[in-house]
């Protein structure tokens, strides 16, 4: 019997409002799959790797419950960093000894997706920028890593963004980890000749950090009071990155189903 299960992971916060949009998210791409699938019915969980539940060791357990026949992991994930490339594979692998009968399975991060530039785009816009105005330049905030694979894809998202805004300095600046931090990001623009700065942070749910960038610009702007600093919404729920990840998982379901029955 085919009865494939997908979890959908987070990061997890303790912030309420990241748990929300984080299964805002979720629901919006079980119906969208739903609506679009045409393979052997598909059930849904969900999990966090951490600070929040259920764990994903917690949603394994339930795919033994169901008599999983495959199993895939669909972290909404930005960047193939330590999460995607060490902590999460150990969780599958431990999962194989629970469901050794399942093909388990793991959809990778999102990396460099034009999808996804288009979205911090619009976020962009939707906070006041326009391509025009004189002595402007926009940083792209992302969470940081110790990757360096990591940060030399976000280099590349910025410069994707970078194409979109025609001759306005792009920033890349992380809020941890390695690269260049968001204030020294700010700084480079400022010495640039930038009067206006749009900060985007390239983050998908609301947490911590995303509550604290305010904090930590307004800290930065002392040494800079007449400079205008605008903050864009962070990417969130938008029905292109719905589509996006359910489309992402339908192939890879599709390719394990043809796997199996061959």
């Amino acid at each position: 019997m085919t009865n494939p299960v997908a979890i959908i992971v987070g990061h997890g916060t303790r912030e309420a409002q990241g748990i929300a949009e984080f299964n805002a998210f979720a629901n919006a791409v079980v119906r969208h799959v739903e609506r679009s699938w045409h393979g052997p019915q598909i059930t849904f969980d969900r999990a966090f790797l951490e600070l929040a539940s259920p764990s994903i060791q917690e949603a394994v357990a339930r795919c033994k419950e169901v008599k999983a026949s495959h199993v895939v992991l669909v972290p909404l994930m930005l960047l193939s960093a330590q999460h995607m490339k060490v902590d999460i594979p150990a969780i599958l692998a431990d999962a194989r000894n629970t469901l050794p009968y399942a093909r388990l399975s793991l959809l990778q991060a999102i990396n460099v997706d034009s999808d996804f530039v288009q979205v911090g785009f619009m976020r962009l816009i939707g906070a006041g920028f326009s391509p025009d105005q004189p002595k402007t330049a926009v940083v792209l905030v992302g969470r940081g890593s110790r990757d360096e694979a990591a940060i030399a894809n976000f280099g590349r998202i910025a410069s994707a963004l970078g194409q979109q805004v025609r001759q306005t300095i792009v920033e890349p600046g992380f809020l941890t980890g390695i690269g260049p931090s968001l204030e020294s990001a700010l700084s480079t623009c400022v010495a640039a000749g930038a009067q206006h700065i749009f900060a985007v942070p390239y983050l998908w749910f609301y947490g911590y950090l995303v509550k604290n960038l305010p904090k930590r610009i307004a800290q930065w702007q002392t040494t800079c009071p007449d400079l205008r600093v605008n903050i864009a919404s962070h990417l969130g729920l938008d029905q292109r990155l719905v589509q996006n990840v359910s489309s992402r998982l339908q192939i890879k379901l599709q390719g394990l189903l043809l796997a199996s029955n061959i």
